[in-house]
């Protein structure tokens, strides 16, 4: 059997891109890791240093009762809880009713279920920055601002999760 064999500048052209693809991880690495360090790194900052030109990438004066002051100046564990609460409850509602939505698309013909289907996609081609104003302007309507009504309930049904449930 006839077997290919491959020339040394072969292996040299593989080695070069092998390193140009690392390369390309790696920057891409920096690229997301290095506002993370400093987000990190400025909350153990003091005031002073956090706003002080040119930037200290390492804190000078090491404060780790930032968090404690953070936790007691502000509800944290409110907003946690409200967070979870909208969380949970627009993953059930997604669920649910992409679910009906998905299972009435895939096992029932009715007329128009094509047309019915690429109305629903159409839908995502909508960016969301075009539908905000609208939305608030009929949360707002409703006397839902300032509710968990007036997150969860824009957020009960999308066309992505019906696309995916057909």
């Amino acid at each position: 059997m006839y077997q290919k064999r491959h020339t040394s500048s072969y292996y040299l052209s593989h080695a070069v891109q092998t390193l140009l693809l690392y390369a390309v991880i790696i920057v891409g690495l920096l690229l997301f890791c290095v506002p993370v360090y400093y987000m990190v790194t400025t909350s153990f900052k003091a005031e002073a240093e956090v706003v002080a030109i040119p930037i200290h990438w390492l804190p000078h004066e090491f404060k780790p009762e930032n968090y404690p002051e953070a936790f007691a100046t502000a509800p944290f564990a409110l907003y946690f809880y409200n967070s979870l609460v909208v969380a949970l409850a627009v993953v059930a509602s997604t669920l649910f009713f992409s679910g009906l939505a998905g299972y009435g698309f895939a096992k029932f013909q009715f007329p128009g279920k094509n047309l019915a289907f690429l109305l629903v996609l159409s839908t995502m081609m909508i960016p969301f920055q075009i539908l905000l104003i609208p939305l608030y302007v009929l949360v707002h309507g409703l006397g839902w601002t300032n509710n968990f009504a007036g997150l969860i309930i824009p957020g009960a049904l999308s066309a992505f999760g019906v696309f995916l449930m057909r």
